[in-house]
């Protein structure tokens, strides 16, 4: 039997959520409201950059770079629409901490995260986009979660 591969395509992506987080004096953080970025997606794109050191005996003539922490970002690009709210946007002014989960394939993604770069622009041509960069947080636990 013939078969062919499988690849991810873009609508695959099949829900993409973000919920704002609100922190108690405790540092206990709680949902807000869920807003679905389904269809508005332009482009999701996470990034794992561990932070590393060389750690090796004074002795050896070559370095070991070793992972001391982990540090992983998800950037959403959102096509902005002028008849209705931009969900980006309006989450950029809204906090600081969010809960992002996205389902793409088999595999699910989860990630608490803090509000890093926006930025949006218009162009003559063409479709209009906004960015937000979510920057991971220490929840103490492991984070981003997969599934």
């Amino acid at each position: 039997m013939a078969q062919i591969s499988l690849w991810l395509r873009g609508r695959d992506l099949t829900a993409i959520t973000v919920t704002p987080q609100s922190v108690d004096s405790s540092g206990n953080l709680s949902a807000g409201s869920t807003s679905s970025l389904y269809g508005h997606v332009n482009i999701t794109d996470f990034r794992s950059d561990p932070a590393k050191e060389n750690i090796s005996p004074v002795t050896s003539p070559f370095a070991n770079m070793m992972v001391v922490e982990e540090n992983c970002t998800i950037e959403i690009e959102e096509i902005l629409n002028m008849n209705s709210v931009n969900i980006l946007a309006a989450m950029a002014s809204s906090g600081d901490y969010f809960f992002v989960a996205l389902t793409r394939g088999q595999q699910s993604y989860g990630f608490y995260s803090s509000r890093g770069a926006y930025s949006e622009g218009v162009n003559s041509k063409g479709k209009n986009v906004c960015r937000m960069v979510f920057e991971q947080i220490d929840i103490g636990a492991p984070n981003p979660t997969y599934g």
